[in-house]
C-alpha cells in the first residue's frame, strides 16, 4: 500500500516536473496563440484559395498612400497573457501594433522593415477600429483582454482562418464587428449632382439632393451667390449667399428669383472626416511576422454638384370692348403681381389695345382704374398667368348706361301700413313719354311690398323726362288721377343703370256702426220693480272692443252710456270682430260678432242682451291630514249666504219641498240641487263621516265671474278621530320569603321598565284611502313605570279594519314570551277626539323542570361496593335559557334519612338548548355503602336563586344500590378427598360459593395456595369468570407438586377483583378454615440403588477428569483465533 502511495506520489512529482519543465522550456523565440494547434476553418465561413491566402498575407498596398519613410522602429515588449491565450506586445514608432501572422516567428526589437503601407482590407480595418487602440474600443480599460483579442481577431481577419480567442469574454461580439467590415468611413457622395429647377410658389426651385456620408462628416458650401438661397430640409436652416455647413444625411435644395439665369457650381468639396486604414509593416526578413496598426489619413476623393437656373419672362396684351361690340380707347389698368405689387399702369389706344413686355413668369391681376367715356367702369380684378416665352391675351368688356323708374305705394294716413283689409299691392301704374299720358312706354303692377318697377330703357343722352300715372287702385283704396313727371340725369361712369324712385299715396275706404246693451234679468229686486212688463234693463258701462280680424289689432274701444248706447266711426275697409270686453257686474258678456266694411261710408245698427252669471257647486270631503278625498256617505252640510242666512232650494224630487240640509253620497261628494248666482257663501258641516270629527269652522267660498256655467268645488277638511292604549303589567317572581322544601313558591309584582311595540298587523288605512302604516310597521312604543302602568305616546288610527298587536319587546330572559295581543280601536262619534283601549298583562316565569337518573359510570344501577366509586347523575332539564350559566348542586343522600349526605358537588354549566341533559359526577366510598341504596337530590340555581329542584327520596330513577358480595369455599383433591400422598403433581379443586354478585359483570379471581402453618404462599393462580346470577358456584383447579408439600396442610385463599381497575370486590382468607384446607401425607422410605462400575476412560456424571483436556482445547482454539485476527488486522 505504501509502495503504491509512493508510486503515485512519485508519478505526480514527475508530472509536475514535466509540466514545469515544459513551461520553463517553452521557446521564447516565437509567440504562438495557445489555441493555434488543430485550427478549423475560419468562423466567417469564407472559403479562400491559396492565392487569396497569399494575397491576404501580403496585403494590398496603396502606393499613393505609402508612408513616407524608409523604415519604422519596431519594439517587442514581451508576452501578453489572458487565460490560455498568449500574444506579443509590439510598438511601432511608439504606437501599439499587432502581429497578424501568428504561425510565424516574432520579430524582435529593432527588426528592419519596409516602413509601412496603407492596407485596404475593411475587415482588418474594422478589427483595429473596434480593438483596444481604436476609436471604437470595445474593451474599455481592460487592456490585457483587449490586446489579446485584438491581436487574435486582426490575425484571423488577415489570414482568413481562426487564430484563437473564443474562450475570451467578448470574442463573439468583437469578431462580428470585425467580420462586418463596417466602421466610420470618409466616403461621401450626393444623391443628385445635376440639380435642375422649376417654378414653384413664384420662385425657381431646384431638385433636392442628399449628402450620403457619415453623420459626423461635414462639408462647407462656399461662394453661394447673393441671389441664391440654399435650404437644409433636414435641419430647417437656410442661407442666402455666403456659405453653409452641411453634414452626412442632410437633404438640401436651392431657390432663386424667376429672372435669375446663372448656374451655381459647388466646386470640389472635401469632408471634415479622415480615412481610417490599417498600416501594414513587412519585415525585411519575410519569415518573420508582419505587424499592423490603425491610422487616420486625409481623404483624396472630392464630391461636387451644380444647381441650374434660367430666367423666366413673358408678355401681356389687353383688349377693351363695349357691350355694344365697339373697341374702346382710354381704358386705364393697373397690373399687379402675385405679391400685390403694381408692376405696370397702362391705357388702351385708339384700337382698344395695350401691350406690356418682359413680365416674370407667374400669376397677375389687371384692374380697371378708369372707364371710357359713356361706359361704366369694371373694377373687378381679372387674373392672368404669364408663361415664359409666350404672350398672354386678356379681352375685357364695359357696359353702356341705362335708366329705370321705380315707385312705392303708401297709405295717405299710415304710410307703408295698409289699414284694415285694404292692400297696398295689386294696383297698376303707367309710364308715359308725354305730359298728357297718351304715349305709353311701359305698365307695372304694385308688388306685395308696395313697390313697382318699369322696364330698363336706354338713356340716349345725358338727361331724359318721362311721366307716371295710376291706372288701377289697390283693393280698399280710391283711385289717384294725378300725372307725375320723372327727370333722369347721368352723374358718373360707374353706375350702369340710373334708377329713380318716388312714393305715391292713396286714401283708404271707411265705415261705421252703433249698438244698444241690456240684461236678460236684473240682479236686484229694486231694479226689477222699476221696469214695465216686457221692458229690458239698459246696462251701463258695457265695454266693447273692435278688433281687426286679420292683424288682431284693436281698432277702437268704447263703453255704453246710461241708456246702454255706443257708436263706432271711421272703421277702415275690412273684416272686424266686436267683443264685449267688460260686462256689467253679475252679467256675462255676449259672444263676439263680426262686421265687414266693403264700401266707403257704409253703416250698421245692433241690439245686444247680457245674461246673469251663475254656477253649480260640488262639495268634497277631505282628510285634513292628507288632503285626500274621504269616500264616505252621510256627511251633512248647510249653505249660508253673505249675510249668514241659510240658503234654501226648492226641489220637486223625490217630493216638492224646500231643502236647506244636504247629505254626501258614498264617494264623499255632494252636488247642490240648483245653481248659485254670483256672490260670497259659507259651507257649514252639521254631521261628520264615520271615523272623523266635525269641522267647527265654516268654509268660505265665492261664485266668481269666471265660474259662470261651471261647477265649482268646495272642500271641507275633517280630522280623523284617534285612539290610544293604556294598561298595567305584572310579573311572576320567586317568593324567597316563603320556602317549601319540595317546590318553588311564586308571587306577583308590578313589572317595571317593560317595553311594548304597537305593531300594525294590517295596513293602517284611513277612509280617504291613505295607508298610514304598512303591515308590520311599529307605530308606537310604550314602557311601564314603577307601578307597571303604561300608556300610548302616539295617537293611533281608529277603525275596525285597522288591526294592531301589542308586542312585548324586552321581557326578562327568565320569563315566558308573552303572546302578541291583537286589538282594534272603535270609532265613537264626531265629537270624541280620542278613544281608549285598556290592557292588563302578566308575565309568567319560565319554570325550569329537572328529572334525574343516577347510575354508575357505565350506566349500571347496581354497583359493587368499591372504594372511590364514581356515580353519574344524569339531569334531564327543560325550559332553560340557552347560553346562560346555571349552577347545579348535586347531593348523594341516604333515602331513609336525606339529611345524611354521602357526597355532594356544585358545578356550573351553560345549556346550548332549552331542553337537554347534563351529567354531574360524584365519587363515593362504596366500601362503606355495602348493601345500601343511595338517592340523588338536585338543586338548579340561576343568578344565585334556586329555580328548580328534585328531592324525591323514593324516585328509583335517581337511586343506585351497592351490593354485599360474599364468598364461601371448599377445597378438595380431584378425587374429592381432603388428603393425598406426595407422589408427584396433583390437582386441587377449589369450589367457591358466592352471593351478592352482579350478574353479567366479569370478575377476576385470584386463588392462592398457602402453607397453613407458616402462611407462606405456595402458588397463585388468576382466572376470570362472569356470574350469570347474583349467587352461584365457581371452581378453580390448581396443580401442585405433592413431593414438595409432603406432610403439609395447604389452605386456599380466594379474592374477587374488578378486572379493569383491580379493585377488590370480595375475599375469603381464613387460615383456620378446614373446609378450604387439604393435607399432603408424609413421604414413605424406599430402598437405595446399587452403585454402577466405571467403564473405560469415559467420564461419568460428575467426573471432571476431562476438564483439563477441554480447557487445553479451548485455549488452543482461542490462540488460533487470536492469531488469525492479529494477522488479519496486520494485513
Amino acid at each position: 500500500m505504501n509502495k503504491l502511495k509512493r508510486l503515485k506520489k512519485g508519478f505526480s512529482i514527475f508530472m509536475i516536473a514535466l509540466i514545469m519543465l515544459s513551461t520553463v522550456f517553452t521557446p521564447l523565440k516565437n509567440v504562438f496563440a495557445s489555441e493555434v494547434n488543430g485550427l478549423e476553418t475560419s468562423p466567417d465561413g469564407e472559403l479562400k484559395s491559396k492565392e487569396m491566402e497569399e494575397a491576404l498575407k501580403k496585403g494590398t498596398q496603396n502606393n499613393k498612400l505609402r508612408v513616407a519613410r524608409a523604415g519604422s522602429t519596431v519594439v517587442y515588449k514581451g508576452q501578453v497573457i489572458y487565460g490560455p491565450n498568449i500574444v506579443g506586445h509590439f510598438e511601432v514608432d511608439g504606437e501599439q501594433a499587432f502581429c497578424i501572422e501568428h504561425p510565424k516567428p516574432t520579430p524582435g526589437t529593432g527588426t528592419s522593415n519596409d516602413g509601412g503601407n496603407i492596407y485596404d482590407n475593411p475587415k482588418v480595418a474594422a478589427a483595429l477600429y473596434y480593438g483596444i487602440t481604436g476609436d471604437g474600443n470595445m474593451f474599455g480599460s481592460d487592456w490585457t483582454r483587449g490586446t489579446v483579442l485584438t491581436s487574435l481577431v486582426v490575425s484571423e481577419m488577415y489570414l482568413g482562418s481562426y487564430q484563437g480567442g473564443q474562450s475570451v469574454p467578448g470574442y463573439d461580439a468583437y469578431r462580428a464587428k470585425a467580420a462586418s467590415g463596417d466602421y466610420p468611413k470618409a466616403e461621401a457622395s450626393f444623391s443628385v449632382t445635376n440639380l435642375t429647377s422649376t417654378v414653384v410658389g413664384g420662385v425657381q426651385k431646384t431638385q433636392s439632393t442628399k449628402l450620403i456620408a457619415d453623420v459626423s462628416n461635414k462639408f462647407e458650401l462656399t461662394n453661394i451667390p447673393a441671389q441664391v438661397t440654399v435650404h437644409n430640409v433636414t435641419t430647417g436652416a437656410q442661407k442666402t449667399g455666403g456659405s453653409l455647413v452641411i453634414k452626412g444625411g442632410d437633404t438640401i435644395y436651392f431657390t432663386a428669383l424667376l429672372d435669375y439665369d446663372k448656374d451655381f457650381a459647388s466646386g470640389a468639396l472635401k469632408g471634415s472626416m479622415k480615412d481610417y486604414s490599417p498600416i501594414l509593416y513587412k519585415m525585411n526578413d519575410d519569415s518573420l511576422q508582419k505587424l499592423v496598426k490603425g491610422g487616420w489619413f486625409d481623404p483624396t476623393k472630392t464630391i461636387s454638384f451644380t444647381a441650374r437656373f434660367e430666367a423666366r419672362t413673358g408678355d401681356l396684351e389687353i383688349t377693351k370692348k363695349g357691350t355694344d361690340g365697339k373697341l374702346l380707347a382710354g381704358a386705364s389698368y393697373a397690373l399687379k403681381n402675385a405679391a400685390g405689387t403694381v408692376v405696370a399702369n397702362v391705357t388702351t389706344g385708339a384700337n382698344g389695345k395695350v401691350s406690356i413686355k418682359d413680365l416674370q413668369q407667374g400669376d397677375y391681376t389687371a384692374t380697371e382704374t378708369k372707364a371710357p367715356a359713356g361706359y361704366t367702369i369694371d373694377t373687378t380684378p381679372r387674373k392672368v398667368t404669364i408663361t415664359a416665352g409666350q404672350t398672354a391675351l386678356l379681352t375685357l368688356t364695359n357696359k353702356f348706361v341705362s335708366f329705370r323708374i321705380t315707385g312705392h305705394k303708401a297709405d295717405s294716413e299710415t304710410g307703408d301700413a295698409a289699414q284694415g283689409d285694404a292692400k297696398l299691392s295689386g294696383g297698376k301704374y303707367g309710364l308715359y313719354a308725354d305730359a298728357a299720358a297718351t304715349v305709353l312706354l311701359d305698365e307695372a303692377v304694385i308688388d306685395a311690398k308696395g313697390n313697382f318697377t318699369f322696364k330698363t330703357l336706354p338713356l340716349e343722352g345725358s338727361t331724359k323726362t318721362v311721366y307716371v300715372k295710376e291706372t288701377v287702385a289697390p283693393e280698399g283704396y280710391t283711385l289717384d288721377a294725378t300725372i307725375y313727371p320723372a327727370v333722369v340725369t347721368q352723374t358718373d361712369n360707374t353706375t350702369e343703370v340710373i334708377t329713380q324712385n318716388k312714393t305715391y299715396t292713396d286714401k283708404v275706404m271707411k265705415g261705421s256702426f252703433d249698438l244698444i246693451k241690456f240684461g236678460n234679468k236684473p240682479l236686484l229686486q229694486s231694479q226689477l220693480a222699476g221696469l214695465k212688463d216686457g221692458e229690458k234693463l239698459p246696462l251701463l258701462g258695457a265695454e266693447f272692443t273692435v278688433t281687426h280680424d286679420k292683424t288682431g289689432k284693436v281698432v277702437s274701444v268704447k263703453a255704453t252710456d246710461l241708456q246702454g248706447y255706443v257708436n263706432f266711426t271711421g272703421i277702415p275697409y275690412g273684416d272686424y270682430t266686436v267683443t264685449e270686453t267688460k260686462a256689467p257686474f253679475g252679467y256675462k258678456p255676449v259672444a263676439p260678432f263680426k262686421i265687414q266694411i266693403t264700401k266707403d261710408g257704409q253703416h250698421f245698427n245692433y241690439l245686444i242682451e247680457d245674461k246673469v252669471i251663475e254656477a253649480k257647486v260640488k262639495i268634497v270631503k277631505l282628510d285634513a291630514t292628507t288632503g285626500e278625498t274621504v269616500p264616505l256617505a252621510g256627511t251633512e252640510y248647510q249653505i249660508l249666504d253673505s249675510e249668514k242666512n241659510v240658503v234654501k232650494f226648492h226641489v220637486n224630487y223625490p217630493s216638492d219641498q224646500d231643502m236647506d240640509t244636504f247629505t254626501s253620497t258614498a264617494d264623499g261628494t255632494l252636488v247642490l240641487p240648483d245653481t248659485l248666482p254670483i256672490g260670497h257663501y259659507y259651507l257649514v258641516e252639521t254631521k261628520a263621516p264615520a271615523g272623523y270629527l266635525i269641522n267647527p269652522e265654516p268654509v268660505a267660498f265665492e261664485i266668481a265671474a269666471d265660474h259662470d256655467g261651471q261647477m265649482i268645488t268646495v272642500e271641507m277638511k275633517d280630522t280623523p278621530a284617534m285612539g290610544k292604549i293604556k294598561g298595567t303589567k305584572i310579573k311572576e317572581v320567586i317568593d324567597s320569603e316563603n320556602v317549601d322544601p319540595e317546590k318553588i313558591v311564586y308571587k306577583e309584582v308590578p313589572a317595571e321598565n317593560i317595553t311594548f311595540d304597537v305593531v300594525a298587523t294590517s295596513d293602517i288605512v284611513t277612509p280617504d284611502g291613505t295607508v298610514r302604516f304598512q303591515k308590520g310597521d311599529i307605530v308606537d312604543t310604550v314602557k311601564t313605570d314603577a307601578k307597571g302602568y303604561f300608556e300610548s305616546t302616539k295617537e293611533l288610527y281608529v277603525g275596525e279594519n285597522n288591526k294592531y298587536q301589542l308586542i312585548e319587546t324586552n321581557a326578562p330572559e327568565e320569563y315566558q314570551t308573552l303572546a302578541p295581543i291583537d286589538f282594534t280601536l272603535t270609532y265613537a262619534d264626531g265629537i270624541t277626539p280620542i278613544v281608549w283601549k285598556e290592557f292588563n298583562v302578566k308575565n309568567d316565569l319560565i319554570k325550569p323542570i329537572i328529572g334525574t337518573k343516577a347510575t354508575g359510570i357505565n350506566g349500571e344501577k347496581v354497583l359493587n361496593p368499591l372504594g372511590n366509586t364514581t356515580l353519574i347523575d344524569q339531569i334531564n332539564y327543560k325550559s332553560l335559557l340557552v347560553g346562560k350559566e346555571y349552577t347545579v348542586v348535586t347531593k348523594a343522600v341516604n333515602p331513609a334519612n336525606p339529611k345524611e349526605v354521602y357526597a355532594s358537588s356544585t358545578t356550573k354549566f351553560t345549556p346550548k338548548t332549552a331542553d337537554g341533559t347534563y351529567e354531574a359526577k360524584l365519587v363515593v366510598d362504596g366500601s362503606k355503602l355495602v348493601g345500601k341504596d343511595v338517592v340523588f337530590f338536585e338543586y338548579l340555581q340561576y343568578k344565585g336563586e334556586e329555580v328548580a329542584k328534585h328531592t324525591n327520596p323514593k324516585d328509583g330513577n335517581q337511586t343506585v344500590h351497592f351490593t354485599n358480595p360474599k364468598i364461601g369455599t371448599k377445597a378438595t383433591f380431584e378425587n374429592g378427598q381432603k388428603a393425598t400422598d406426595p407422589t408427584g403433581d396433583v390437582t386441587v379443586k377449589d369450589t367457591m360459593k358466592y352471593s351478592g354478585m352482579i350478574p353479567g359483570e366479569a370478575v377476576k379471581v385470584v386463588t392462592k395456595a398457602v402453607n397453613a402453618k407458616t402462611g407462606q404462599v405456595i402458588q397463585t393462580k388468576e382466572t376470570t369468570f362472569t356470574p350469570k346470577a347474583e349467587t352461584g358456584e365457581y371452581v378453580v383447579s390448581m396443580v401442585l407438586d405433592a413431593k414438595q408439600l409432603a406432610g403439609q396442610d395447604i389452605v386456599f385463599y380466594e379474592y374477587f377483583h374488578k378486572p379493569e381497575t383491580n379493585q377488590l370486590i370480595a375475599k375469603h382468607e381464613d387460615i383456620n378454615d378446614k373446609g378450604q384446607t387439604v393435607h399432603f401425607n408424609d413421604i414413605k422410605p424406599v430402598p437405595a440403588p446399587e452403585k454402577p462400575a466405571k467403564i473405560g476412560f469415559l467420564p461419568t456424571t460428575g467426573d471432571r477428569s476431562m476438564d483439563l483436556l477441554v480447557l487445553c482445547g479451548l485455549l488452543l482454539m482461542a490462540a488460533g483465533v487470536y492469531s488469525l485476527r492479529r494477522k488479519k488486522a496486520k494485513n
